[in-house]
């Protein structure tokens, strides 16, 4: 996939979350009344390990003991996740909206009521639910992970899609709420791979360790 693609899907995500927000309560309410077997359950909470900070950790740690020769790559991986989180963050404490766990299902009428306009130092993680930090870090880890192993580019993406659907199974976001978060980690892995002087750092950086690979 051609990397400007990524800013294409991020776009669609962006123009979804609207449309998004007339479905956020029925989902939100199916998933309350929803009884999953057991291990389905169980899989979903997984999931959360491709987005949480820990799981990427040790993923980027993996592929360096695993594939030395990548080694390099890992610390753009590492970066384009934080910088996704902070970016998440930092729209989370100026944007106040209750997370689906955090909401009465029973009584909220319109899908309006579960936002609480501006308000800049919004620091209760239960009033938090937009955008999804976990499904930034998702996807900017699924296209980071897309530039060192290509061919398995599918099963990132499977990952990532995996894990915005815990975000929602677990109470904690709105499918809008989801989609935020996969645009903007769309958006700021493209910024940080699409040709621009940064990505060429990066690129060179890369470069060097795949050329004293092959060296040796």
């Amino acid at each position: 996939m051609a990397r400007y693609a990524y800013i294409l899907i991020a776009v669609i995500c962006f123009a979804l979350i609207a449309p998004a927000m007339w479905f956020d309560l029925a989902v939100a309410r199916a998933v309350l009344n929803a009884e999953l077997p057991g291990d389905v359950d169980k899989g979903f909470n997984q999931a959360e390990v491709f987005a949480h900070g820990v799981g990427i950790f040790f993923i980027g740690l993996t592929v360096v003991v695993v594939d030395p020769k990548s080694r390099r790559q890992v610390v753009r991986l590492w970066l384009v996740t934080i910088l996704a989180g902070l970016i998440v963050n930092g729209i989370k404490v100026q944007i106040v909206r209750d997370r689906p766990q955090a909401t009465d299902l029973t009584k909220v009428v319109s899908v309006s009521e579960t936002f609480h306009g501006y308000h800049f130092g919004n620091w209760d993680d239960q009033h938090q639910a937009f955008v999804s930090g976990h499904t930034a870090a998702a996807f900017a880890l699924a296209v980071a992970l897309t530039q060192i192993y290509p061919h398995a580019r599918w099963l990132f993406f499977t990952f990532a899609i995996l894990a915005a659907l815990q975000r929602i199974t677990s109470h904690a976001h709105y499918p809008s709420d989801v989609l935020g978060g996969a645009g903007v980690g769309l958006l700021v892995a493209a910024a940080l791979y699409l040709p621009s002087p940064i990505s060429r750092m990066f690129d060179q950086f890369e470069g060097d360790e795949n050329r004293e690979g092959n060296r040796e």
